[in-house]
């Protein structure tokens, strides 16, 4: 899928996480991947989809480096916080930071957890706004509003906002 497009359909999802954000309370889907993303054949619009996961925050044994892995979040694409049976609408914006970085590099984060290696193949700028968006910690992350206007800001050519 040409970057172009990767982008812009990662736009399209940071928009659902707005509107999931702005619920009371917020909903966290926990389980963003490339395997829950569509896009429609008909619209080409991306569809987040697979909210089964979005209530439940149970952990289980064995997740990466012998910690908690949450039931429902996928390795790789789990934002850390995941492993301590802690979400908020933040920990949707690394997962799906996670999900951008794997379809723009073609390099699975499944393979090597909390781990981005291709991220300096990407230019400079994009490198700079997933690297924030996938931050360990969720302070460090933006919100999905601020990750779809420094995808915007990236598309349209200007110098994106980073936090």
């Amino acid at each position: 899928m040409p970057a172009g497009e990767v982008l812009h359909h990662t736009i399209e999802i940071c928009k659902v996480l707005e509107y999931l954000a702005r619920r009371q309370p917020p909903v966290v889907h926990n389980d963003i991947k490339p395997g829950n993303i569509i896009v429609d054949r008909h619209s080409g619009r991306a569809v987040l989809v697979d909210f089964g996961t979005a209530k439940t925050k149970y952990l289980r044994s064995g997740g990466p480096d012998g910690g908690k892995d949450s039931i429902y979040g996928t390795v790789g694409y789990a934002a850390p916080e995941l492993y301590q049976g802690h979400s908020e609408p933040r920990s949707d914006v690394y997962s799906l930071a996670a999900t951008a970085y794997h379809l723009l590099t073609d390099d699975d984060p499944r393979d090597h957890p909390a781990q981005y290696p291709q991220l300096d193949t990407l230019s400079p700028a994009l490198s700079d706004i997933l690297r924030t968006a996938l931050a360990p910690e969720i302070d460090d992350r933006p919100s999905a509003t601020e990750f779809r206007q420094q995808l915007e800001g990236y598309l349209a050519g200007q110098a994106a906002p980073m936090r």
